[in-house]
């Protein structure tokens, strides 16, 4: 049963948070979408308690690497504008230790072209936003997600202020990363 939802929320993380592909996006829009899904459906898995102890209990649920890295390194990869301001509206989720430092270091990558971005990010709007796509996943995942708490993923608007005015000073500061942190 429990690899039965880890597949179910896998296949689902491939569809956007908007529910339907418009023809005029792009395939960048349309990877970025699916990786910031990705990045989200493998947060709201890991902090499930039914689905928490997947690993441990069935080792074929986590074989591969983990999605939501590389959903961020996808999302990272990409130079337009569109991706460093998505990499930066994952400001929003509550990532995890190892995926909070890569997601540290992917967005000191990017030096002083995200700091302009970071400056416009809008705490309130991101943490609404969060909210309404966890909502939108525990609705279509009916019975998956009972009893899930929302503020397990997502971040108080408070919290991702301090967040950003932390990242804007590290950017000034010309703060790096080690090749090997990430």
């Amino acid at each position: 049963m429990k690899i039965f939802i880890v597949g179910v929320l896998l296949i689902s993380s491939f569809f956007p948070l908007s529910g339907s592909t418009k023809s005029s996006e792009t395939r960048e829009e349309r990877e970025l979408n699916m990786a910031e899904h990705a990045v989200l459906i493998s947060l709201m898995v890991h902090r499930n308690p039914a689905s928490r102890y997947m690993c441990t209990e069935n080792s074929y649920a986590c074989l591969g690497g983990d999605q939501g890295e590389l959903a961020l390194a996808l999302i990272s990869s990409k130079k337009s504008y569109s991706a460093v301001l998505r990499l930066s509206k994952l400001l929003r989720y509550r990532l995890d230790a190892g995926l909070s430092e890569d997601f540290q270091c992917h967005l000191l990558s990017k030096g002083k072209a995200i700091e302009d971005t970071l400056a416009k990010l809008r705490s309130e709007d991101l943490h609404k936003q969060c909210i309404g796509e966890v909502e939108k996943i525990i609705l279509r995942n009916r019975g998956k997600f009972d009893g899930f708490d929302v503020n397990a993923v997502c971040s108080s608007s408070i919290e991702i202020a301090k967040r950003v005015d932390e990242l804007r000073i590290a950017i000034k500061n010309d703060t790096q990363c080690e090749a090997e942190d990430f």
